[in-house]
């Protein structure tokens, strides 16, 4: 489990700086898988997209999948990733698009 952090800085507009730093945070994680799937908001996902072809080209090659929900329970999130790999091992790994 990651969390941004929210400490107060004049330093470049403190949402951005603590954006950028969680956001290299998750970048850092999923350095660790083959294949991730992106799920969030459709506004979160873009921006974080945007932030990893900017910052992390190599990163954004490792999602194979964009997914729209809004406030999943982990329980939800869990069970929604392990289908939609299931389904794709079940392709024989076939790009396929969540959005």
């Amino acid at each position: 489990h990651l969390h941004a952090s929210r400490h107060d800085t004049r330093q470049h507009h403190s949402a951005v700086r603590d954006g950028h730093e969680f956001f290299g945070a998750l970048c850092d994680a999923i350095d660790a898988f083959d294949e991730v799937l992106l799920v969030g908001s459709a506004q979160a996902t873009a921006d974080f997209e945007r932030y990893m072809r900017k910052h992390h080209p190599d990163t954004v090659r490792r999602v194979v999948a964009r997914q729209t929900v809004d406030r999943p329970t982990p329980g939800e999130l869990a069970a929604f990733g392990r289908g939609f790999f299931e389904r794709r091992a079940r392709l024989g790994g076939v790009f396929e698009q969540a959005d």
